[in-house]
């Protein structure tokens, strides 16, 4: 009821609505990492995005201004799976770079 309110106050369609409010970049990721690998891997991550909003439910999801990361670990293979969430392709790229170079300083 809302959206159709405010097509007849602007006089806008669905599209251009939408349009105005624009989207997110979403990438998922996954690498292989085995359990004591990828407690390192959530170690240094913790040190590296220190200053984000940190939430330890179901892995590490890391807030930030500009967008979120959640790394974590499967409980069924040996692999950490990462989603990316950031107002564009290349804030959201810088995210995913920063956590592969954790990866990579981990596993070498």
């Amino acid at each position: 009821a809302l959206v159709l309110q405010l097509m007849a106050e602007t006089g806008k369609t669905v599209s251009e609505l939408v349009s105005e409010i624009g989207g997110y970049y979403m990438s998922k990721e996954k690498f292989v990492a085995d359990k004591s690998q990828g407690q390192q891997i959530l170690d240094l991550a913790k040190e590296t995005f220190g200053a984000a909003k940190l939430d330890t439910t179901d892995g590490c999801r890391f807030d930030f201004d500009d967008g979120w990361l959640h790394l974590r670990a499967s409980n069924t293979e040996p692999v950490m799976r990462l989603i990316v969430e950031a107002k564009d392709r290349a804030i959201g790229q810088k995210y995913i770079d920063a956590v592969l170079n954790i990866r990579r300083e981990i596993l070498g």
